[in-house]
């Protein structure tokens, strides 16, 4: 066979051919060219809001956020929303006067118009609960998709309570799913003391229903229902209102798993968590009046030993 060097003459013709084939753009269909278009079309207009000038960016609607003005096509903003739609209507803006904004700042309120410029918006770990809160007054159900699926990016375990609260706050329905599923899989790294105290109760109870039968669950669920306890400073005493909170965790929190010695001795030291006619549903292999009468024994002296120590 022939070899085919530089000095050949179709060497060049050759490579001249791979090198077009190379540069060959993709042919795009023609709902493709109408998409990219569009596309550009709104990169103009998001240029011209970007630059703030009243001059040339033929704005008619002004923001004021404490003296900062924002500059807007009111015909951006009422095509998005409903909400808009009527805000910016005649009936309450009869003059070319700013608009005072006192809900939102000046840059979350410039990412949210920045969406409906453009179908995006800079969302950060600092931004996106006020963003996506701005979502569902104006009733941009896009943006709230938008800010979901950062939100699912970004939460861990550092971070789940506070996302797990706007996800059931705003019915982020696909982040409340990939939160259980990542509880299901890591419950055992939210129930260490530092991480569960924090945590909405709704979250807590999603994890006891995933526990393994470890005790440490057991004694985990207390620490969060005393620090809640203290938290709120109701009227009640505080073991009442102990024994209210983790009563509500009962129907999700005791397995058969448990080790029955273990369970027993926390509650002879707490009786104020559980009453004696809930100890059926708490310790396994429950053993009827001689359980109870146990109980109500040993807890009476426990509770003996912390008075004196008190006096």
């Amino acid at each position: 066979m022939e070899m085919i060097t530089s000095d050949h003459p179709s060497y060049w013709r050759y490579n001249r051919s791979q090198s077009i084939n190379a540069e060959e753009k993709p042919v795009l269909s023609r709902e493709d060219k109408i998409k990219n278009n569009i596309y550009k079309l709104q990169q103009e207009k998001l240029k011209l809001f970007e630059l703030q000038n009243p001059e040339i960016g033929h704005f008619d609607v002004i923001f004021d956020f404490d003296g900062k003005l924002l500059y807007a096509n009111k015909y951006v903003l009422v095509t998005s929303s409903e909400t808009l739609n009527s805000w910016l209507s005649n009936r309450w803006t009869k003059d070319e006067n700013p608009i005072k904004m006192e809900t939102y700042t000046f840059d979350i309120f410039y990412q949210f118009c920045s969406f409906l410029y453009s179908a995006n918006c800079k969302l950060t770990n600092e931004n996106i609960f006020q963003i996506v809160d701005a979502a569902e007054f104006f009733g941009i159900q896009l943006l709230k998709d938008f800010c979901e699926e950062f939100l699912i990016e970004i939460f861990n375990e550092n971070n789940i309570g506070e996302i797990y609260k706007i996800a059931e706050t705003y019915l982020l329905s696909n982040l409340l799913k990939e939160i259980e599923r990542y509880v299901n899989q890591n419950y055992k790294t939210l129930i260490m003391e530092e991480k569960i105290v924090n945590l909405p109760k709704s979250l807590v109870m999603m994890t006891c229903k995933y526990h393994g039968g470890e005790f440490s669950v057991f004694e985990a669920v207390y620490k969060w229902t005393e620090n809640y306890v203290k938290i709120k400073k109701e009227d009640l005493e505080f073991e009442e209102k102990c024994n209210y909170e983790f009563s509500e965790f009962l129907p999700v929190l005791f397995v058969p798993e448990f080790d029955a010695n273990k369970v027993f001795s926390f509650l002879v030291e707490k009786p104020f968590l559980v009453s004696v006619s809930q100890l059926p549903k708490i310790i396994p292999n429950y053993n009827g009046k001689r359980i109870e009468k146990l109980f109500k024994t040993v807890s009476f002296h426990c509770r003996n030993l912390r008075d004196d120590a008190c006096d």
